[in-house]
């Protein structure tokens, strides 16, 4: 019978750490289920910013398609501006040498006139000069 007394006072001993191990157990699955409360409520908000996130993302790609698409035109008015100056640069240096050439070929011109009026001056000059000392040696 002692036997048995033990064996009672043994089960009554492990019923009690098994009665503390379920509380414990029951402590622990409730803060579990906290847990995953909060996980969930996380999961959601997450699930809510990337949301979010990505509607933002679209708005912003949106708007850079739209930079670029100013970006291309602004481009390809710059190009086409410079285009025009280039010709017009190309015809006004081609007009300033035609008139640099037109010039040089009238500075000879009138250089030439320059010598020739010269010589006749030198020429007049003399014959005025013979003829003053004709006059003088008359008197």
């Amino acid at each position: 019978m002692e036997v048995l007394k033990e064996i009672r006072d043994e089960v009554k001993g492990t019923n009690s750490r098994l009665d503390q191990t379920n509380s414990r157990l029951d402590q622990t699955n409730s803060r579990l289920d906290q847990t995953n409360a909060r996980l969930e409520s996380l999961e959601g908000r997450v699930d809510s910013g990337l949301a979010s996130l990505g509607e933002r993302i679209d708005k912003t790609n949106t708007r850079l398609e739209t930079v670029d698409g100013r970006l291309r035109f602004v481009e390809k008015r710059l190009k086409d501006g410079f285009e025009e100056l280039s010709a017009k640069i190309e015809t006004v240096s081609a007009r300033q040498l035609e008139a640099e050439a037109n010039t040089t070929a009238e500075l000879v011109a009138v250089g030439g006139l320059i010598m020739k009026l010269h010589s006749e001056m030198v020429e007049t000059t003399r014959h005025h000069e013979k003829r003053i000392s004709a006059l003088e040696k008359r008197r």
